[in-house]
C-alpha cells in the first residue's frame, strides 16, 4: 500500500504501453508492400488476429512491435 512506509509490491497487472497508431495506416503499410494479413502477420510474427486487430483499432502494437513491423515487415521510416 502507498503511503504505508511499506515498500509497494509489483503489479503483475502493468503491462508495455501500446503504440499510438492508426489501424488504417498500418493497412496502407501492408497493402503497399503488397503483402496479405497473413504474410505480414508472418513476417512480423504475430498472429493474424492479432495484426487484423490492430488493424481494425482493437488493440495497438507496442512501440517494439511497431518499430518491428516498419523496419522489417513494411519498409517503412518510423
Amino acid at each position: 500500500m502507498l503511503g504505508s512506509g511499506q515498500p509497494a509490491a509489483l503489479d503483475e497487472t502493468v503491462s508495455t504501453p501500446k503504440a499510438l497508431i492508426n489501424g488504417d495506416l498500418l493497412v496502407w503499410a501492408r497493402k503497399s508492400q503488397r503483402l496479405s494479413l497473413v504474410q505480414a502477420a508472418k513476417a512480423a510474427k504475430v498472429s493474424t488476429e492479432t495484426l487484423g486487430d490492430w488493424e481494425a483499432g482493437r488493440d495497438a502494437p507496442t512501440m517494439a512491435q511497431l518499430r518491428r513491423l516498419a523496419k522489417l515487415v513494411y519498409r517503412r521510416p518510423m
